[in-house]
């Protein structure tokens, strides 16, 4: 039998019982517990808007302060202050940037949610948090949300360049490492239209191609990678964004009007691609081209000599003559959806792309024309 306790003797003479072992308490005491967790060591965002009302969100204040956000910006402004007002349109989305800054931990629920918290981290320069972001929407990216992730992404890119593959020889061994968000950026932004590449026949059929800047369109219609299958799918998007934009501007709807709207985009098209029967059909539905410019084109169908072409015509019929690639490029590995592993082994053999001197010179010609934008 154990016998717990033992007898003793006291002062008075008493016989009293005293336990074999004396246990002490290991939490420390209330007061104690008050201090570690005293006001100061918390702060409170009260974030309201005009629907929703107001709510509080207390955290931890160090976490705030060593984020390097601007939110660390607006606390260490009132070092003093417990309370923050802030006012943001999505009460919840801003709670979970919070949560994030405090316990670097976050779970997306879907792209809507991710583009808003991406939007959120991009508003109050949470780096990690963006990153996280980008993952996310590289992984989950499909016909349904691609034009609305690249315009994202458009908004946000600086023209910070992807870094190249770090190691040479295989390129399923190949990485990049990003030095900075704005490079991750860039590179979802370049799988954004890789995927519009491969794609291409189903999103330039999409009414979401009408609701593109002229930017935004240069960037997709000039590609050497584009997957058209036939360039009057390029020249039906030219036709109908022109159309709105001329009535968006409340413009006549001319042939001049249109091709001032687009500008350098009236040269995307390979026109001498095409077949003479479809360049016919092209020629009596809209003008993008002007009339010296579509003879020039029927004269070098036709293989007439013309000994009165300048340069610029010159590179305008090479452009004009150039095919688009029979493949597109290898996207930029983010997330498992873009591992390498995951396409052929043609496109695996050249990661980088095919980038000509012509699609180069493209782009700087459409990019001269942005002031239509």
């Amino acid at each position: 039998m154990v016998v717990p306790f033992e007898t003793t003797v006291n002062e008075q003479g008493q016989t009293v019982h005293k336990p074999l072992y004396s246990a002490t308490p290991s939490a420390p005491s209330l007061e104690e517990a008050f201090n570690l967790c005293r006001p100061e060591a918390t702060v409170c965002f009260l974030i309201h808007n005009g629907t929703e009302g107001g709510r509080d969100f207390v955290v931890d204040r160090r976490a705030i302060l060593e984020s390097g956000t601007k939110l660390a910006e607006i606390v260490n402004g009132f070092p003093g202050g417990r309370k923050v007002v802030l006012r943001y349109d999505r009460i919840d989305i801003f709670g979970e940037l919070l949560t994030f800054i405090e316990r670097k931990f976050i779970k997306f629920h879907n792209v809507e949610q991710c583009q808003q918290i991406f939007q959120a981290a991009a508003r109050y320069d949470c780096q990690e948090l963006k990153e996280q972001c980008i993952k996310f929407l590289d992984n989950h990216m499909d016909l349904e949300n691609v034009m609305e992730i690249f315009t994202l992404m458009h908004s946000h890119s600086n023209g910070t360049k992807v870094p190249s593959f770090k190691s040479q020889g295989c390129c399923r061994r190949a990485r990049r490492e990003f030095t900075s968000t704005d490079e991750y950026i860039s590179a979802l932004l370049e799988n954004c239209l890789q995927f519009i590449d491969t794609n291409a026949k189903e999103i330039l059929s999409s009414s979401d191609m009408l609701s593109l800047s002229y930017s935004q369109l240069v960037m997709i219609l000039t590609r050497d990678t584009l997957q058209v299958g036939s360039e009057m799918n390029v020249i039906k998007v030219l036709e109908e964004w022109s159309r709105i934009a001329c009535q968006e501007r409340n413009l006549e709807l001319t042939d001049e009007n249109r091709r001032k709207m687009l500008g350098a985009l009236c040269y995307a098209p390979r026109y001498l691609t095409m077949p003479t029967q479809s360049l016919d059909i092209v020629f009596n539905r809209v003008e993008l081209l002007d009339e010296n410019e579509k003879n020039l084109v029927i004269d070098v169908i036709n293989n007439r000599r013309n000994s009165s072409i300048t340069s610029d015509q010159l590179k305008m019929i090479d452009s004009f003559r150039r095919s688009r690639t029979k493949r597109p490029s290898m996207p930029i590995h983010l997330s498992d959806r873009t591992q390498p592993k995951n396409y052929s082994r043609k496109m695996r053999k050249h990661p980088e792309g095919t980038k000509t001197k012509g699609s180069c010179a493209m782009y700087c010609l459409s990019t001269l024309i942005c002031c239509f934008d």
